[in-house]
């Protein structure tokens, strides 16, 4: 008898990888709706759910990618590529120390591997800006204060983004987040050479550009923060962070006729949220 949902021939490979053409081609869902037949013909088939949630993921659907993340690593706890992007989507749910666990899991799997080193200082960053900052006069239920906790987790990004370097100095976004954990630390100098060498590997790094501009700014090379900013706005014109960074230094500098625009074009963005980069 004929079937209208699944062929005599397909199975969930073969749909997995008329899948995979669509995600080629940027059809996210309808990739995501192939990923999804080939799970309901094998509930058991790994591929099928982590690239669903590759898939979902793509569509911004981070909590579903999760789900089918977390399914794939029940079938297969020892896959390297499923921990690190779990990892991802644990930051961008806002999990950071979920995300340390996947990504060090990761670090143990494949050892030389300098990008769970990259994601673990992340995580740790995050960690470290997530840091409750007490009222004046409250006390830390936690006994220490917060920031040392803050200065701990970044210490532990910088020597993380340091020996991911060390195995592979070539990362820009390691660069890039290494300059900002630096910049939290007040340390402007450091962090603007790391946000050079950042540039120097990939030029149209936005964000890189953006944070230059701040250490610049914290340096008080007001000439060049402006250029900085300006580069980020040049390579992404809705940039929010260097809106705010130029439209703040403008109006620092008594330019408000232009910081006025800027300023106005960064509030109509979206947040500016300062985190490092993913």
């Amino acid at each position: 008898m004929f079937d209208l949902f699944y062929s005599s021939r397909e199975t969930p490979a073969s749909i997995k990888n008329q899948g995979n053409i669509l995600m080629g081609s940027g059809k996210f869902p309808e990739a995501e709706s192939m990923y999804r037949k080939a799970i309901a013909l094998d509930p058991r088939y790994m591929p099928a759910h982590y690239n669903l949630g590759n898939a979902l993921r793509m569509q911004e659907r981070f909590e579903e990618a999760l789900a089918a993340y977390e399914a794939a690593h029940k079938l297969a706890p020892d896959d390297y590529e499923i921990c690190m992007n779990k990892g991802v989507t644990l930051i961008e749910v806002g999990r950071p120390a979920d995300a340390l666990v996947a990504f060090s899991r990761a670090s143990e799997l494949m050892p030389t591997a300098a990008e769970p080193l990259v994601n673990m200082g992340l995580a740790r960053q995050r960690l470290g800006l997530m840091e409750p900052q007490p009222s004046p006069g409250q006390a830390n239920p936690g006994g220490a204060s917060p920031a040392t906790g803050t200065k701990e987790n970044l210490d532990a990004a910088i020597g993380l983004y340091r020996r991911a370097l060390s195995i592979n100095p070539d990362i820009a976004l390691a660069h890039n987040n290494l300059g900002f954990a630096l910049l939290a630390q007040n340390k402007p100098e450091e962090a603007a050479e790391s946000f050079r060498r950042a540039i120097g590997i990939a030029p149209d790094f936005d964000d890189a550009h953006c944070n230059l501009g701040n250490a610049c700014k914290a340096l008080q090379r007001f000439e060049e923060a402006e250029a900085c900013y300006r580069k980020a706005l040049a390579i992404n014109p809705g940039h929010v962070k260097a809106l705010n960074g130029l439209g703040n230094l403008l109006a620092e500098r008594g330019r408000m006729d232009e910081a006025t625009g800027y300023l106005q074009q960064a509030a109509g963005a979206g947040q500016d949220n300062a985190t490092p980069s993913v």
